[in-house]
């Protein structure tokens, strides 16, 4: 007599590299209301259980063998990590054995495996946890030979991810910064305040048990500038609140770091995108000059941490400078344009460098070794994941601009009067005034 397959213990299991753990702990949270904790790998969800000797060879089984759907992520790192590494072993078994269905392929930044040379993916750098959650269940579905809605119909983000959704920012290393931050013992007292006076400005707030479950709400997309600026007043009452004995460093940091979360999401990463694919490669033309309002667009568009420093004494008003997301001032001139503006490139990576001394920008170029030096810099900085760009005020031509920012992989703004359309949600000179009122508050503290 023909009996049915015994359950397997997991409805889903994920494989992932520690920098995506936001992003994956909020769509598992999101499928654990659908199933329930003990349905998700996730390590988080069984710690106690996952607390032992040789838990690498303890693991691997339950991707192989008792998970109905892997979903891996996949990001530059992935298979340089430990643990991912042990798991992809037992997800490429499953390939290898012609298991397909039981293996959902995504990725962040069009990372790749080699083995997989003609893999399809879900992309993930556009996409918010909401709708990586409905993807996942769709296909759950799909695989069970299941109505394409029918783990999604009663989910209440459901609407939201059928109809035009708009790109969320990208989950990146900052909010990792974040979350480890957030996650500090110096660090508590800020988080049980930014708790205590959510409620106060937002009417439905979701149990926020962890620091990541606050990452979660301040990631949400908000409806516009009202909403956006609440979420600047509650940093700022959770810093007031600190007291005085406290090290308030901790407290600091963590402000600062959710705040540019919170102004990521007054960017509209649709129109920005749309401007950087008029003039391709990685320019974009902004109606703003501010290095921090390029900074924040920077951050939602290509993720990396973003890093404030202390403003310079001259600024007026007084705003922290992003350590990474630098201007130049200076007119490309002479009849080597390109040449010239990657001068302005050069002077403004090395600015404060003794081994590189200021380039004349009617000079020649660079030579091989300064290109060499200029392109290993802008490599480090992205390896270390950090938010980069380059504001040129000098007006150079679209084409140079283009030409540059291909051969060097580096964002450039260009601030210009002629255009219009809105890249931010909230007014630049409101969102300048939020973040100069942030820094205030730190330097008075």
């Amino acid at each position: 007599m023909a009996t049915d397959t015994p359950p397997k213990r997991f409805r889903i299991a994920f494989s992932f590299a520690g920098e995506k753990r936001p992003f994956v702990e909020q769509t598992a949270r999101i499928l654990a209301e659908r199933f329930g904790e003990e349905k998700i790998l996730y390590d988080e969800y069984h710690e106690e259980e996952f607390s032992r000797a040789r838990l690498g060879r303890y693991l691997p089984r339950f991707y192989h063998d008792e998970s109905d759907l892997v979903v891996v992520v996949l990001c530059q790192d992935y298979l340089q990590k430990e643990w991912p590494g042990l798991e992809w072993d037992a997800i490429f078994d499953l390939i290898k054995n012609r298991r397909d269905d039981d293996v959902m392929l995504t990725r962040f930044d069009r990372a790749e495996i080699a083995e997989l040379y003609d893999a399809g993916y879900t992309e993930l750098d556009d996409k918010s946890p909401e709708q990586f959650a409905t993807k996942i269940l769709r296909r759950l579905a799909l695989n069970e030979s299941k109505p394409k809605d029918h783990y999604t119909k009663d989910l209440n983000f459901q609407a939201a991810s059928e109809v035009a959704p708009t790109p969320s920012p990208t989950v990146c290393a900052h909010d990792a910064t974040t979350l480890k931050k957030l996650e500090t013992k110096e660090a508590e007292s800020f988080v049980q305040s930014i708790q205590k006076f959510l409620p106060q400005y937002f009417s439905s707030v979701p149990t926020l048990r962890k620091p990541a479950d606050l990452i979660r709400f301040f990631c949400a997309s908000r409806s516009g500038e009202d909403e956006i600026g609440e979420l600047f007043f509650v940093v700022r009452e959770a810093l007031r609140e600190q007291p005085p004995t406290l090290n308030r460093t901790a407290a600091e940091e963590a402000a600062a770091l959710l705040y540019c979360i919170a102004a990521r999401q007054a960017v509209d990463a649709v129109v920005a995108k749309a401007n950087m694919e008029r003039l391709g490669a990685e320019v974009i033309e902004v109606p703003y000059d501010q290095n921090i309002v390029c900074a924040v667009i920077v951050n939602a568009l290509f993720g990396g941490t973003l890093i404030l420093k202390a403003p310079d004494p001259a600024d007026i008003p007084s705003l922290p400078r992003p350590e990474w997301v630098l201007d130049t001032d200076a007119l490309p001139n002479g009849e080597n344009l390109t040449g010239s503006l990657e001068c302005a490139v050069f002077n403004a990576l090395f600015k404060n460098s003794k081994l590189s001394p200021q380039l004349c920008l009617d000079s020649d170029g660079l030579t091989d070794q300064q290109k060499a030096l200029l392109k290993n810099r802008i490599k480090d900085i992205k390896k270390r994941n950090l938010s980069l760009a380059l504001v040129v005020r000098g007006s150079p031509p679209s084409g140079v601009a283009v030409e540059v920012s291909k051969n060097y992989s580096l964002p450039l703004f260009l601030p210009s009067k002629e255009i219009c359309n809105e890249i931010l949600a909230m007014d630049a000179n409101t969102l300048i005034a939020h973040i100069f009122e942030l820094w205030e508050l730190m330097e008075n503290i």
